[in-house]
């Protein structure tokens, strides 16, 4: 893993999925973090939160205009890992089972479509829609004792940032096994509820547009901050650079 913006990421799609292999057959729980241009705003303010981050297994990198900067600094060129890939690689793991937690039952009826259109075993997929409550208010105890009982081998957390990361800190001690992955939007792109592209200028990507045209004031609301604090963590990773 390499640190960028106080970050610990993973580019290598090959050793991510080594990680994985490796950490399924400890038989211990652990998370994944998906970081975009918006989880990496809010752990650049808050040290908390960016420590939930770097107590992972690993963090994916799901923002092109992070591997923008990285290569602008550094001259590192990587290639983002995003939500929706990393969720139609793992499950091309064979046999294993999943748990998609959270977002809307109409969602996961999706789900289930699509996944039975690919040829995958529904058997192996489980659903637990979550209530909207404040990420401490939930009965993790409830939650942990239906997760272990299945003893998945994937839980899919759909809950957006920065909640579905705290949730899967505060859970994680109480698993017996189990990779849990801060899936966000991913499982609504890969239900076409968002539509993707290839699009893409100057290694920018434009993902994050088809969000934009779906949820216009809360993605305006994210880019904006990530905006006004691109110059703050561009020069501060500069400091850093220098030091090293």
């Amino acid at each position: 893993m390499i640190d960028y913006f106080k970050i610990y990421f993973e580019f290598d799609k090959d050793i991510v999925k080594e990680k994985i292999e490796h950490s399924l057959n400890r038989g211990r729980a652990r998370y994944i973090c998906v970081v975009d241009s918006n989880v990496l705003t809010m752990a650049f303010k808050s040290e908390s939160y960016c420590s939930i981050l770097n107590n992972s297994l690993f963090c994916v990198c799901d923002g092109s205009s992070i591997v923008f900067f990285i290569r602008l600094i550094y001259g590192h060129k990587y290639n983002v890992f995003n939500g929706p890939d990393l969720f139609k690689s793992l499950l091309s793991f064979p046999g294993k089972r999943h748990v998609i937690l959270g977002n809307s039952i109409e969602i996961h009826e999706l789900v289930k479509k699509k996944i039975e259109s690919t040829g995958l075993d529904i058997e192996k997929f489980h659903f637990y829609p979550l209530p909207f409550l404040d990420v401490s208010d939930f009965d993790y105890i409830a939650i942990s004792e239906y997760l272990n009982d299945i003893s998945p081998d994937f839980v899919w957390v759909s809950l957006g940032a920065p909640k579905q990361e705290i949730f899967m800190q505060k859970i994680e001690p109480f698993l017996k096994r189990g990779l849990l992955v801060g899936i966000g939007a991913g499982i609504n792109f890969y239900v076409g509820n968002i539509p993707t592209n290839d699009f893409s200028i100057f290694g920018l990507k434009f993902l994050w547009f088809n969000r934009l045209l779906n949820e216009p004031r809360k993605m305006l609301r994210r880019h904006f901050k990530f905006i006004c604090m691109v110059p703050k963590i561009v020069f501060t990773e500069i400091l850093e650079r220098k030091k090293m």
